[in-house]
């Protein structure tokens, strides 16, 4: 039937008819019955909004890149918004749309800062520039790309799924970013702008689930917490006999990992605590993490100097 309406519509266009009314009518009629062969054959159109750098081996970045992999996986195709910088991700079924960068921005750091406003900024343009120039079935945005992706949904009339990977003015005090109750109630209203025209909410943590129930009782959530160890691949003891032998530690030596980040909200201050009473034990930093920028007081940075070569 897809096959005949464009044969059709070609056909129409031989004529040289000028009725531009019955053009756009046939023209519509297609494009429904693209939707239609899209439902029947299980695959769904997504546009996802995400304002981080990706790829940044950093929290929301990894939850983004597995919920794409998981929704490619299942045939579906997602066209992803985000900011201009980050490494290239390639996988079939996704495709990257990155915003302009503005100048003198090269990197934002985790949380709150004057630098997502003209990147949001100029992620709203793109996100709208690319809603408007395909057809989508769902959007899904991420953290505060749930006012874009809201927004854009109403516009299109199609289902919005908010991921919330935080409360927006719980960030306020988790980053130090501001202690202005102005800055505080606008963030509290864009977030229950957010929740209440969602048709679904993804929350990382029982916590988060209470807060969208406190604003509103009736929304539909799902709970994915974030599970550490999502690798493909399964550890083994010949894998941790390996890492042992790459840093000269014999079996019966135990160790303490840490691998999460250096933001001060971690509360690295009694991690730095801690660690005196454990370092004869080895407390193992990975390479990887200790360039990473450590956030929170001068005395919490020392500290973190000072533990790390001891470690």
């Amino acid at each position: 039937m897809l096959t005949e309406s464009l044969i059709a519509s070609r056909m129409w266009r031989r004529t040289g008819d000028d009725s531009g009314w019955a053009w756009d009518i046939l023209r519509k009629g297609c494009d429904i019955l693209s939707s239609i062969r899209a439902k029947i054959i299980g695959t769904v159109r997504i546009l996802m909004i995400a304002p981080e750098p990706f790829f940044e081996p950093r929290g929301t970045p990894f939850s983004e890149f597995h919920r794409i992999r998981a929704l490619t996986a299942l045939g579906h195709q997602v066209d992803l918004v985000t900011y201009p910088f980050g490494q290239s991700v390639s996988m079939p079924g996704l495709r990257v749309f990155r915003s302009l960068r503005p100048p003198f921005v090269d990197h934002v750091k985790i949380g709150p800062s004057l630098a997502k406003i003209p990147l949001d900024a100029l992620l709203a343009l793109s996100a709208f520039r690319r809603a408007f120039s395909g057809r989508y079935d769902a959007v899904h945005s991420h953290e505060e790309g749930g006012l874009i992706g809201a927004l854009l949904a109403m516009m299109l009339r199609v289902p919005h799924l908010y991921d919330m990977h935080s409360s927006l003015p719980q960030q306020l005090s988790n980053f130090a970013f501001s202690r202005s109750p102005l800055i505080k109630r606008v963030f509290l209203a864009i977030e229950r702008f957010m929740i209440r025209r969602s048709r679904v909410v993804i929350v990382i943590c029982p916590a988060l689930e209470d807060t969208v129930k406190a604003i509103e009782p009736g929304a539909q959530i799902v709970l994915i917490e974030n599970a550490p160890g999502s690798s493909e691949d399964d550890a083994t003891p010949a894998a941790a006999a390996a890492v042992r032998q790459t840093l000269q530690l014999s079996a019966e030596t135990p160790v303490v990992l840490y691998t999460g980040t250096f933001e001060a909200y971690q509360g690295l201050d009694l991690l730095f605590a801690s660690m005196r009473p454990v370092i004869s034990r080895r407390f193992l930093i990975p390479p990887s993490m200790q360039s990473g920028r450590v956030s929170g007081s001068r005395k919490t940075r020392a500290t973190w100097r000072s533990a790390s070569r001891a470690s």
